[in-house]
């Protein structure tokens, strides 16, 4: 078997909880020379209607910013401008891939300094199919801690919480990360648990998001920024199962002909801190062609290979199982029973309660 052929091991770093994942999506930006040219990636481009001010999402507000001796904050840039007639120019880049389903999304990025503005990393269907993680520069506090705002956009009114998290976004790269599962989503902020949301979940495949804008509204961004404002974005890195609106998951699963071979599985591992640029990065998939590889690595502040991938697609929910178990026999999987259903004649989920 070839590494991660049978999935990706998530594990909560709150609880016991596991989940086993066939997808991964993975881009290194401290490594990455242009955005512009990367497949997996669209940055958006249009003018968005608001009050006070509109907005216009600009491409050349995307900058990539690599390690090789260029200045300021490193990895992909999104910039937000102050106001020209009326209108601020921001920044938005999103997924060309949208069949992204439950897992655990992350991603390492450093937030502007400048008050009036607000970023956000997001997973989205549509308006009432979001999970965000949101930060306000114009709330940012004098003390040691620092409020992040994390919301389900639902058909019904929105849950939200705003933990304070004990770091200024604006002092390093700080992890954020959401875990997606049919029951919950948790959020975590450099390995710690933040919150947990319930109520609202989206059923629907999706994208990742990011953007940085301002629209000048005194209830949320305030502003708009007066210079210029920079989030930077260190890598993210999404451990799914998918819609397989394509069918390439199915055929994935046909080649996980044993779970419990070694590096059938992969696990996972967790950032605990804040990011260190100084030390090696863990990432599965290799290249910019979406091809998975076998645990590529590089040292953010050393020369390595850019990591931007699409593996293939899946059909599966997540699993509680506490370890990559056994092919079932008797059509049920996860659980206690610690069985999985890949290689099974049961299909991928082969059980309604206890998930893969």
């Amino acid at each position: 078997l070839a590494d991660c052929e049978c999935g990706y091991s998530v594990k909560s770093p709150s609880s016991d909880e596991q989940g086993i994942y066939t997808d991964a999506f993975e881009t290194d930006f401290l490594h990455q020379e242009n955005i512009a040219t990367d497949s997996n990636w669209e940055l958006q481009k249009y003018l968005r209607d608001s009050s006070p001010f509109k907005m216009s999402n600009k491409v050349e507000n995307i900058v990539s910013n690599p390690i090789n001796g260029r200045d300021g904050d490193l990895g992909v840039q999104l910039h937000v401008k102050p106001e020209v007639n009326g209108v601020v120019p921001i920044s938005e880049m999103v997924t060309k891939r949208t069949n992204m389903l439950y897992g655990s999304y992350r991603a390492a990025f450093k937030y502007t300094k400048v008050a009036g503005t607000c970023g956000g990393f997001f997973w989205y269907y549509n308006d009432t199919n979001e999970i965000d993680v949101e930060l306000l520069s114009s709330r940012r506090s004098s003390g040691n801690t620092n409020p992040i705002w994390l919301v389900i956009h639902s058909p019904s009114p929105p849950p939200s919480q705003e933990p304070r998290v004990p770091f200024h976004p604006d002092d390093g790269y700080h992890e954020y990360r959401f875990d997606w599962t049919p029951e919950k989503v948790s959020y975590y902020a450099d390995g710690q648990h933040i919150g947990d949301l319930t109520t609202g979940l989206p059923t629907h495949p999706g994208r990742i998001h990011f953007n940085h804008w301002s629209n000048g509204d005194d209830g949320w961004t305030a502003g708009p920024p007066t210079t210029d404002a920079v989030m930077s974005i260190a890598y993210v890195k999404a451990y799914f199962n998918t819609s397989d609106d394509d069918g390439t998951t199915q055929n994935k699963l046909t080649k996980c002909t044993d779970p419990t071979a070694p590096n059938a599985v992969c696990e996972v591992p967790d950032l605990n801190g804040p990011l260190n640029l100084n030390q090696p990065t863990k990432f599965f998939t290799t290249g910019a062609t979406g091809t998975e590889g076998g645990g590529a690595s590089a040292p953010a502040l050393q020369s390595g290979t850019a990591s931007s991938a699409s593996s293939e697609q899946s059909t599966h929910a997540p699993t509680t199982q506490t370890s990559a178990g056994k092919v079932s026999v008797d059509g049920s999987c996860g659980g206690a029973k610690a069985v999985t259903c890949l290689g099974s004649t049961f299909g991928g989920c082969c059980s309604s309660h206890s998930y893969w």
